[in-house]
């Protein structure tokens, strides 16, 4: 009888989760950063209490997981070129529809590009188009480039030497940059935008990285940060550092 009732309990340990219900509907929609791409296509992961499985969005990006039992899902958006995005706390109780928000994929750095080190940095005036009363960070660079446009790095910022896009206390894109007269690139950042206090040494790290991601990026909310679904970790400058004024 011992024997049986220990065999009974570890088939019961190993059996699969059965759902009360398997009624549920996700709906959502999927957008690309790339407006040229022909169609969306992109493969939509679903994981949950009882397995994963996927489904591929139509050409204008729409996706229906259907006969979903409840508990609760996340999300995985992937397609070739692009950065992986994953979404949390998706729940179902049965017999509903849940319809997820819109997400924007970016498409990831072009595979040729290297981030530049820094050079120098200093506080100073910006571009000539700027305001020349603003005071901003002045990073002098070993890129030489023909176009200014895009610059796909994305900065991070810390007060320990050991900053890292995995530990920072403050992120931007180096979009405001113009060249020297040695024809480097400098990038610009504004002071006003900085956390720091005066006289901190704070450092700077830069990562190839989609620098939309910024502006129309997405918080993590299983992490509690910013996601940057395109940042390459294996690409990366040097790191120096500034006396915030």
């Amino acid at each position: 009888m011992i024997l049986l009732s220990v065999v009974l309990f570890i088939v019961s340990c190993n059996k699969e989760p059965e759902p009360l219900s398997k009624n549920s509907v996700i709906n959502g929609h999927v957008s690309l950063s790339d407006v040229t791409e022909a169609s969306i296509n992109v493969s939509v992961i679903a994981t949950g209490p009882y397995g994963s499985e996927s489904v591929i969005t139509d050409e204008d990006g729409r996706f229906s997981f259907v006969e979903m039992g409840n508990g609760t899902y996340s999300l995985e958006y992937n397609k070739e070129g692009y950065g992986t995005i994953r979404q949390f706390g998706i729940q179902l109780f049965g017999n509903d529809t849940v319809t997820v928000s819109n997400f924007l994929l970016f498409r990831k750095v072009n595979e040729y590009f290297g981030v530049p080190n820094f050079v120098s940095v200093c506080s100073g005036s910006g571009p000539y188009y700027m305001n020349p009363d603003l005071t901003f960070v002045c990073i002098e660079t070993t890129y030489h480039g023909s176009s200014i446009h895009n610059f796909p790095v994305m900065l991070f910022m810390d007060v320990s030497n050991d900053v890292s896009c995995n530990s920072y206390v403050y992120s931007c894109p180096a979009n405001l940059v113009d060249y020297n007269d040695e024809d480097r690139f400098i990038i610009y950042i504004d002071m006003r935008d900085l956390p720091f206090n005066k006289g901190e040494e704070v450092f700077i790290k830069g990562y190839a990285c989609n620098t939309d991601e910024f502006y129309y990026g997405y918080l993590d909310t299983n992490l509690g940060i910013m996601q940057y679904s395109t940042l390459d970790e294996k690409r990366f400058s040097n790191v120096i550092s500034f006396i915030m004024p």
